[in-house]
């Protein structure tokens, strides 16, 4: 895990080495608790938690969700990522490591599709946040989300101005060419984690 983070004296920028599936949900937080220990022992001020929007991915869409949110996991990747802000939580009180848990929307180029018009976040602005997480005299324990400055978002930061992080990308110049494209497309627009959040049916019980 550690070879996987990019560490200085004082910080470690930390994601996990791999997306879990339903036979391999241990190794992402098993590595967690693993760059947690370590992070301990070696007396690392802080850590940024790369987290995700999916664990909070069962909200529907049209909700404003913040740091107070409850979080509703859209899939077991949702799930390991809950468990890595659960131990930012416990190391910060237990230890006073403080620790960002930073829920990345959709960190691409460009967005590419009608969902990230409302999650995107531009490279540009993923560095400045973390920037700014780098450089704050102190955080505590802190949970926000990672979007760019969208016309139609669904996360609040507003807890975390004192940051004074200001993103300058917004997913509109992009809105016509993605609308046009999807024009009419079956894209699942219920919940805010889009296709990890695609509802299952229950399997039916056998005859006896």
């Amino acid at each position: 895990m550690i070879s996987r983070a990019t560490a200085t004296r004082s910080c470690i920028l930390a994601r996990s080495p791999s997306k879990p599936t339903s036979t391999r949900c241990s190794k992402p937080i098993f590595s967690a608790l693993t760059l947690y220990e370590a992070a301990r022992k070696a007396a690392v001020r802080r850590i940024i938690f790369a987290s995700t929007n999916h664990v909070t991915g069962f909200h529907r869409i049209g909700q404003t969700l913040d740091h107070m949110s409850p979080r509703r996991p859209d899939s077991l990747y949702g799930v390991s990522k809950c468990f890595g802000e659960d131990l930012g939580r416990l190391y910060f009180d237990k230890y006073g490591l403080e620790s960002a848990c930073l829920r990345i929307g959709s960190c691409f180029a460009e967005p590419t599709n009608r969902r990230m018009l409302s999650t995107w976040l531009s490279p540009r602005d993923f560095l400045s946040l973390v920037r700014k997480l780098l450089e704050a005299p102190a955080i505590g324990y802190l949970m926000l989300y990672g979007a760019s400055a969208n016309r139609h978002a669904w996360w609040s930061n507003a807890h975390a101005d004192f940051l004074g992080w200001q993103p300058m990308d917004s997913s509109e110049p992009y809105r016509q060419t993605i609308e046009q494209r999807e024009y009419g497309s079956a894209e699942d627009s219920t919940y805010q984690g889009g296709r990890l959040a695609t509802v299952k049916a229950r399997p039916t019980a056998p005859r006896v």
